[in-house]
């Protein structure tokens, strides 16, 4: 299994039961041009967490199968798989990928679709949006359209997203991907960091899950039994 990643892993219990495979990834080098970002160093380092908790869970199946066959070491302690369990398990739940998730979300929605920012006390700016709205408005739909394609100027476009989109014609479909389009010329390189940090967060959250998964498959059977308290039943009532 490549520290870079696998396209598969196959999860079972200790006993061997429930197995299953489970797709992975690999991890993209062009990722690690936004070395300098702090998702970037977070995302890594829990792939690479998940990725080595992994292998060494596989390299364990493979000591117990060729030790059963008679030709290999015993398999570990079950005291020192406990320990080594518990440390995987005590880092892989330390990863909060939702607080990186919601962190890449929120410089997202931080992102501008204006040139420069409207003036809500500028009357006259205000009337010639509207203006422009009604324009649109009234325009044939695909002649609407055509007009919002390509470089739209920057009064037309602050008419557009400044105001809900049925105000200028549109379908809140129409208005999403004009949105989205402003953003894409505005913001181009950007964009390309955060879906970058997007994509390895999909394959993080993989791997993460399955590398959770083994580690608290294998770790239950090590832990003590846990004591069931037997209350004594209330006596029958009787009349």
């Amino acid at each position: 299994m490549s520290d870079k990643g696998h396209a598969q892993v196959q999860l079972a219990k200790p006993d061997g039961t429930g197995a299953h495979r489970v797709a992975l990834g690999f991890w993209n080098e062009q990722w690690d041009a936004h070395s300098g970002e702090p998702w970037h160093g977070q995302l890594a380092t829990a792939f690479r967490a998940s990725m080595t908790a992994l292998q060494r869970h596989e390299e364990s199946d493979t000591r117990a199968t060729m030790h059963k066959s008679g030709g290999g070491p015993a398999p570990a302690d079950p005291k020192q798989e406990a320990r080594l369990l518990d440390r995987e398990m005590s880092t892989l739940e330390s990863i909060d990928l939702q607080k990186i998730e919601a962190d890449l979300a929120a410089r997202r929605s931080a992102l501008s679709p204006f040139a420069v920012p409207i003036d809500r006390t500028d009357a006259n700016g205000a009337a010639m949006r509207g203006e422009l709205r009604t324009y649109l408005r009234n325009l044939p739909p695909m002649e609407r359209l055509a007009a919002m394609r390509g470089n739209v100027d920057e009064a037309t476009a602050s008419a557009i997203l400044s105001a809900p989109p049925h105000l200028s014609g549109l379908s809140p479909e129409q208005h999403a991907n004009f949105h989205e389009a402003r953003l894409r010329q505005r913001h181009p390189e950007k964009l390309a960091l955060l879906e970058a940090a997007q994509q390895a967060t999909k394959l993080v959250a993989r791997t993460l899950a399955a590398a959770r998964t083994s580690t608290r498959e294998r770790y239950l059977p090590l832990l003590p039994a846990a004591e069931v308290e037997v209350k004594p039943l209330a006596p029958a009532w009787v009349p």
